[in-house]
């Protein structure tokens, strides 16, 4: 299901077919995607144009508050801005939740049985920095939601800027929702901290989220290879994507920020969507 990498290169989302591209209802082997690895792409998810208004909105905004001149690399100090709030409240994203982004969530949640998001995203940005690309050993984690039976939610990545490999943007530990799911199930206190000891106290893991060791392993055990813990295939999966395209994220599933080496910025957006209050 997966496309496999290249060493020294994340694994990217499978690309889909021009006729699943056009539905709204997410298939069946689409919903067993998302269950098995905690990610779906839906391309093609919003309208292109309105992605790249958006990206211009952003790019003003970076100008008026950074001095940031597009065509002026020299003016590009600030590695991941921040503030975008007055950007978030206008409500120029509100284009991403359209027709097929909510019946893939309809067919997630079942209709009517999510919180539509106010604003539907908010801007993530990474500025290019010069170096080699490495595959990150910190800031793993996953967006804490609250204990909760039944539905989880999921977290919306939207690409409102085309994002290549070892652009900046999001890597996730495909399948480790599965690994977090027992500690849901089993009662005990739901905290960040206790989760994450748990799944990181496998030695498949320690090279991952551990510093040093050697890149080109780590890169080709974790990114290319995948590993398999307590029979759950893990492997990290580098999210790239056109703009109008969208990532849908399982809310356990661990992720971490990655190094942006191309020549452009990585302009996403994300928002959690939780399921509706009084819905399982």
């Amino acid at each position: 299901m997966w496309q496999r990498a290249e060493p020294g290169q994340a694994a990217r989302l499978p690309q889909r077919s021009a006729s699943e591209r056009g539905g709204d209802v997410l298939t069946a082997d689409q919903q067993d995607e998302f269950r098995t690895t905690g990610l779906l792409r839906l391309e093609a998810a919003f309208p292109r144009a309105d992605a790249e208004a958006m990206r211009e909105r952003l790019w003003d905004f970076l100008a008026d508050r950074y001095a940031v001149d597009r065509r002026e690399r020299s003016t590009w100090t600030v590695e991941k801005p921040s503030g975008f709030q007055p950007v978030t409240r206008s409500g120029v994203f509100r284009a991403v939740g359209g027709e097929r982004l909510r019946g893939a969530l309809d067919t997630l949640f079942g209709a009517d049985r999510w919180a539509q998001p106010r604003w539907w995203g908010r801007p993530l940005v990474t500025f290019p920095r010069q170096g080699p690309w490495r595959l990150p050993a910190d800031g793993w984690h996953f967006d804490f939601m609250p204990a909760s039976r039944g539905q989880r939610p999921v977290q919306l990545f939207a690409f409102i800027d085309a994002v290549r490999p070892q652009g900046g943007g999001t890597l996730a530990l495909t399948g480790s929702h599965r690994l977090v799911a027992p500690h849901l199930e089993s009662g005990e206190a739901f905290r960040m901290g206790r989760v994450r000891a748990s799944v990181a106290a496998r030695p498949q893991l320690r090279g991952l989220w551990e510093p040093g060791g050697d890149d080109a392993e780590r890169e080709r055990r974790y990114l290319s290879e995948g590993i398999t813990v307590d029979g759950v295939a893990l492997r990290v999966v580098e999210m790239t994507g056109e703009p109008g395209d969208a990532i849908l994220m399982h809310c356990d599933c661990f992720h971490a920020a990655a190094p942006n080496r191309l020549t452009e910025p990585r302009m996403m957006l994300t928002e959690m969507i939780a399921p509706r209050h009084g819905h399982p």
